[in-house]
């Protein structure tokens, strides 16, 4: 997770008080964290609400924590992200 929330952080450019800039992994993990709740919070959300800083991976389930790489990786995908760390799925070719 942290070698995904490190690429988006180096190749993703997010809006911020109204500005374009890059994000730490901490505040990429906690927006797009939010992006799998119900954004809360003053920075602009994945899906145009606010993000809701905060929310603790440690305390997710195991299932939720699958669902958010799979969130990651679709995340990527429509921001042209490439991924430093090789995709580790079945039957997936490169």
């Amino acid at each position: 997770m942290w070698a995904m929330l490190r690429d988006i952080s180096r190749q993703v450019k997010w809006e911020i008080n109204g500005h374009l800039d890059y994000m730490s992994d901490e505040d990429w993990k906690d927006t797009l964290t939010a992006g799998m709740q119900n954004e809360l919070r003053i920075a602009k959300g994945l899906r145009g609400g606010f993000v809701s800083l905060g929310v603790r991976t440690s305390e997710q389930s195991k299932r939720w924590l699958s669902n958010f790489i799979e969130f990651l990786y679709s995340f990527g995908a429509e921001h042209d992200v490439v991924w430093s760390e090789p995709i580790d799925v079945p039957g997936w070719v490169r």
